[in-house]
């Protein structure tokens, strides 16, 4: 509730301006230029990997701009792209997926383009990449032969 002092009530909108500013900025620059792509707990639950890519321009563009990014981080922890750490940065063909082997090993599968940051372990995990090309299931690999 405002004040009913006029000059209060003038202070009391200024501060605010400002506020909803920096929520705005802050929204835009975590939320509306990161995309999620995919998040998935390790088998003990205290790590979290993210497949992250980015979806607008942005004043920090990252290791791959508009490319994909594997961060790990606390499972507890929110803003994986700022507090997070960076552990693969890159460019794929098509889809890439992410998935725990064990608690300590996460396996990257990407058709890579590009990579800019190499996988590499971080917080105790072992992070590596699948980089070979997958087989459509409607068309298989045969001989080549057509009928």
């Amino acid at each position: 509730m405002l004040p009913k002092d006029p000059l209060a009530r003038l202070l009391c909108k200024l501060g605010l301006l400002p506020l909803a500013w920096f929520a705005f900025l802050f929204w835009f620059e975590n939320f509306a230029i990161w995309g999620t792509r995919a998040s998935i707990d390790s088998p003990t639950g205290g790590t979290t990997a993210h497949l992250m890519s980015l979806i607008h321009e942005s004043s920090k563009p990252g290791h791959a701009p508009y490319g994909l990014h594997v961060f790990l981080a606390p499972a507890w922890q929110p803003l994986p792209q700022r507090f997070g750490e960076l552990a693969f940065a890159g460019y794929c063909k098509g889809d890439a997926t992410i998935a725990w082997q064990a608690a300590d090993r996460l396996v990257i599968r990407c058709e890579t383009r590009k990579i800019v940051t190499p996988p590499n372990s971080r917080r105790g995990i072992h992070v590596e990449l699948d980089s070979r090309p997958r087989s459509s299931p409607l068309h298989p690999q045969g001989n080549g032969s057509a009928r």
